[in-house]
This record gives structure tokens, sequence and C-alpha cells, in this order.
């Protein structure tokens, strides 16, 4: 990324840093370093809060709910299956999370979530906070799936 030290910043996406690309370091220049480091410190604060907006806000209320198992050693098998799972690196097809079940090869960008009245939200999906959550919700639904489809 231009403007940034590279180390630093690689995981920051190329479309957020071009929005916050404002703060360019000299790479030489003694004089300013500490002035650098306070641009530095206040784009990543930036960064943050403009990815965590979506992350740390308020959580919805949780609908009234079934626990979906009626013995209570299945929570036990899910918690087991799903460490052994994850181990594998084992993640499930038609569940949206292969690359090939992308649009356009690329893991989404964004959602949009239609909520009360249909309000629509368009919810930002950094692949670096998201897609881990989105594989681990993946393989736990995948084997709930699993278990109970095996009850029948």
């Amino acid at each position: 990324m231009q403007g940034f030290p590279a180390e630093e910043y690689e995981n920051v996406p190329q479309d957020l840093a071009t929005i916050y690309d404002n703060v360019q370091p000299e790479a030489d220049s003694s004089d300013s370093d500490i002035t650098d480091q306070e641009d530095l410190d206040d784009l990543e604060r930036r960064v943050l809060q403009e990815l965590c907006r979506n992350v740390k806000h308020k959580g919805p209320k949780i609908p009234r709910h079934q626990d979906p198992f009626t013995h209570p050693e299945m929570h036990e098998i899910l918690d087991n299956t799903l460490q052994q799972v994850a181990e594998l690196n084992f993640l499930p097809e038609s569940y949206g999370m292969q690359p090939e079940e992308w649009e356009d090869d690329e893991y989404p960008q964004s959602e949009i979530i239609v909520g009360r009245r249909k309000k629509e939200a368009i919810i930002q999906l950094p692949l670096g906070i998201w897609y881990s959550q989105a594989v681990r919700w993946t393989r736990a639904l995948y084997i709930m799936n699993e278990l109970l489809y095996s009850l029948e």
C-alpha cells in the first residue's frame, strides 16, 4: 500500500486503506518520526472504528428459541465434533462458504439484511473479521443438521 509501512498494514484491505490514505509517512525523515507515528496511530484508530462499526454494536434481541437437541449429551457431541472438524480444516459444501460458491469467486464484502418493516441494512463483511466467524458457524450448522438427521 502506498504510504503505509507494509509490515504494519498488510492486513488492511485496500479499499479501506484508500479511504484513509491521507497519512503518508516519509521513509527517511527522522525529524518527523514522532508525528508519523501519531498519524499512523490515528489512522489505525480510524480504520478499527470503521471495521468495528458492525462488529461491536449492541446486539439485537434474540428471538425465543427451542433447543434442537432433546438429549443433553448432544451438546457435548456437538462441541467435540466441532473441535475435530476444525482440526481437520473441513468446510462443508452448499453452505455458501466455498470459493466456487461466491459471486465472482470472491468472499462477499457486504450482505443486505432485511429487518422489520422490510427495512434493509447493508452489513460490511471484512474478510479478516467475518470469515473465521462464518466458517465456525457453517461447521456448527452442518454438524447440528447431521446430528439431528441421525436422530430421525
